[in-house]
């Protein structure tokens, strides 16, 4: 027996002896290789499966491609996206090879084993040999099929004994499954993605089609036999299904739960989504790192450095889609590229090109939640931070609608925790420059409670109020509210005192207010006339365009008889000019449509 191999009994030997369960006799190293013509391989280890095979056909497709045209391809992807069934799958149905075998590598810690886990897993005899040329001289010309399952814990050190390996042997081929990429030359990494999950406007034979739904029936209905997706609880189940993210292993959990839990009750219990997804009683015992959710996610929270899950705790304060400037000047280091390279090679974060090429980051909200939990006193520091970005980048809004829709999701996250953490101007700076946006787009019911919380929380002295005043005064406005309206419009301008550009601002507001309200254009010319004064007088060419158009609106009357169509196309064409002087396209746009 080799010294290796002793080793590995000592240090290793349940890896080694997991790997040898429910195996074929041993094999001789005479023994005689699969001939071209009997293409059925010799398969050693491979797993069998009771459950049904979801939602991957066209990826184990993309597997048996890759496969065919290179010779180290690894799937790459987060605990629990299904990696192994779909290696088991793919190398099933790899009908090319003589011999196909399955390396259990969870266990191995050591990269030093990694040899003698193939050797036990090909049943080969034990030898006083050294275990590579051992492996070489057995395995020789034959086509073979390595799958070595759960590779991360060893990439640092492991991945050169697969490029040994390779190297050695010339029809050699491995399909690697890791959270990890091995990052060597030759390598074909396939991301594994969550699976498909329905969308809310789905019926139930739509819903009952994609993957991860058809996943949860099939699961539900192991541990309840009467389990059916129904007219009743297609909402529930779908708004699930949307919230697991399509992970196979928190879907499997939750269907496992169907017992104890109704759909709904687990969308609400989502709350606390680690303790919903964890696996009960002995089932929680046999599936080790599986058992749970968050233990899943702890094996690969734990193969980080202490400077990487740092910044990657730090990354929970963005929200959607961000930049990598976004996130270097948010979290202020200047190896954040790095950071996020092997964040996205450890299936941590995804990293795709936006319309404009721009690579942008995201993480599932499980992570999100996972990380958020394990960030330390740095988070309201870095929740400033991403404030201050966040409020410059929406600045740039009024000249380029489309950075408000990339952003949103950011731009609304620094809105929430201005308020949160008791910075009201700086929510009510946001949403002045956001009114562009929600001017195209309304608002929805949480954004307005938000300005509203941020309006009654700001001091009267406070600079920004009275922009927020007149922004909050339109957007109920738009809303439906004519009543609150003129209240945030009557408070702008008790607010506005005797300057100028405030008071005509508020004055162009409660006219638009008036108007829509009560409809008396007696109650609103004086107002407008003023405002156009001020504004004239002062030079404040936005508010006297914004004067002009409410005005042309409200001569217009809505088209009723007595309109003066002469008078408001004249007033559309003065704001018009005033609106190309100052480079305002949106309301020009509108004048122009008027």
């Amino acid at each position: 027996m080799s010294a290796l191999y002793e080793r590995a009994l000592a240090r290793s030997g349940d890896a080694i002896e997991k790997a040898r369960a429910h195996e074929p006799p041993l094999l001789r190293r005479d023994a005689v290789p699969a001939t071209a013509a009997e293409r059925a391989p010799q398969l050693h280890s491979l797993p069998s499966y009771v459950s049904v095979f979801f939602g991957r056909e066209d990826d184990k497709r993309g597997v048996l491609d890759a496969l065919a045209q290179h010779r180290l391809v690894t799937l790459a992807g987060l605990g629990g996206f299904g990696k192994t069934r779909l290696a088991v799958e793919s190398a099933r149905a790899a009908t090319r090879f003589n011999t196909v075998a399955f390396v259990a590598l969870s266990e191995c810690t050591d990269a030093g084993l990694i040899a003698d886990c193939i050797r036990s897993a090909l049943r080969m005899e034990a030898s006083q040999e050294d275990v590579l040329p051992q492996l070489c001289a057995f395995l020789g010309e034959q086509d073979v099929l390595l799958v070595l399952d759960n590779f991360e814990q060893l990439v640092d050190d492991g991945a050169g004994v697969v490029l040994d390996l390779l190297e050695r042997l010339p029809h050699l081929r491995c399909l690697v499954t890791s959270r990890r990429v091995l990052d060597v030359p030759g390598e074909r990494v396939l991301v594994i993605d969550p699976l498909p999950v329905p969308q809310a406007s789905m019926d139930a034979a739509e819903a009952a089609s994609t993957p991860s739904l058809a996943l949860f029936i099939d699961r539900a209905r192991g541990a309840r036999a009467d389990f059916a997706l129904t007219d009743d609880n297609r909402t529930a189940l779908i708004q699930l299904c949307r919230a697991l993210e399509g992970l196979p292993l928190a879907i499997e959990i939750a269907a496992s739960r169907i017992r104890a839990y109704s759909p709904t009750e687990m969308c609400n219990a989502l709350a606390e989504r680690f303790a919903l997804l964890t696996r009960q009683g002995q089932r929680g015992a046999r599936y080790g790192r599986h058992a749970s959710l968050q233990t899943t996610i702890e094996w690969s929270w734990h193969l980080l450095s202490g400077a990487q899950q740092q910044f990657f705790a730090a990354l929970s304060v963005f929200r959607g889609r961000w930049t990598g400037a976004a996130v270097e000047s948010v979290c202020g280091t200047g190896d954040a590229r790095a950071h996020l390279e092997a964040l996205v090679s450890a299936s941590l974060l995804r990293a795709e090109a936006d319309e404009s090429g721009v690579t942008r980051f995201s993480m599932l909200e499980t992570l999100r939640e996972f990380v958020e939990e394990r960030l330390d006193t740095e988070r309201r520091r870095l929740r400033a931070r991403h404030r201050a970005y966040f409020l410059q980048v929406a600045r740039q809004v009024a000249a380029d609608s489309s950075i408000a829709e990339r952003e949103f999701p950011n731009l609304k996250q620094a809105l929430m925790t201005a308020v949160e953490d008791a910075e009201p101007a700086c929510a009510l700076d946001l949403g002045v420059a956001l009114r562009p946006y929600w001017e195209a787009h309304g608002t929805l019911p949480d954004e307005l409670r938000l300005l509203k919380q941020a309006v009654a929380s700001c001091s009267n002295d406070e600079p920004s109020l009275h922009a927020g005043l007149n922004l909050l005064a339109q957007l109920t406005l738009t809303a439906g509210d004519t009543e609150q309206a003129r209240g945030y419009a009557q408070r702008a301008l008790l607010e506005a005192d005797d300057q100028p550009l405030r008071r005509a601002s508020a004055l162009v507001t409660l006219s638009r207010v008036n108007w829509e309200r009560d409809q008396h254009d007696g109650a609103v010319t004086g107002n407008l006339d003023e405002a156009l004064a001020l504004a004239a007088a002062a030079g404040f060419a936005e508010v006297e365009a914004d004067a002009l158009r409410v005005k042309a609106t409200v001569a217009l009357k809505h088209g009723l008889e007595d309109a003066d169509y002469r008078a408001a196309n004249a007033l559309f064409e003065r704001a018009e000019a005033l609106y190309r002087q100052i480079d305002q396209p949106r309301w020009l746009h509108r004048v122009l449509l008027s």
